[in-house]
């Protein structure tokens, strides 16, 4: 009821919406307000920014300003520059290495971030 009041739909209305599959609700974990996705509900506006080799993160810090005195909805972040090592990495055969100790990562932490630099252990100390 609380999120149809937000979005300014009737919440039987929202409730038939998301069961026929024409809505859609999102949360992120760390904000406690969702919103719905949906024909009848506001438009959301996303902002997207990325730091990738090449692009100075000033530039990118002004547009979370920007975004934020506009009031958007969302900001996500499609930074390429880890992505962008990884592939390296793989390339020459170091992925999955620590850089700090030289251990394999564990396959869990890689599963769950591709990415990922250091293992657990090393993670844990810093």
């Amino acid at each position: 009821k609380e999120l149809a009041k937000r979005e300014g739909i009737e919440a039987k209305k929202l409730e038939a919406e998301l069961k026929a599959g024409r809505a859609v609700v999102l949360k992120h974990k760390n904000n406690p307000h969702a919103v719905a996705l949906n024909r009848f509900c506001p438009t959301k506006i996303n902002t997207n920014l990325g730091v990738s080799d090449g692009t100075p993160i000033a530039q990118e810090l002004e547009k979370v300003e920007v975004a934020i005195d506009y009031e958007t909805d969302t900001i996500m972040d499609l930074s390429t520059k880890n992505t962008n090592e990884t592939l390296k990495k793989i390339e020459k055969g170091e992925y999955g290495i620590c850089e700090n100790c030289s251990e394999e990562i564990e396959e869990p932490r890689l599963k769950a971030m591709p990415t990922a630099a250091l293992c657990l252990v090393c993670v844990k100390k810093t």
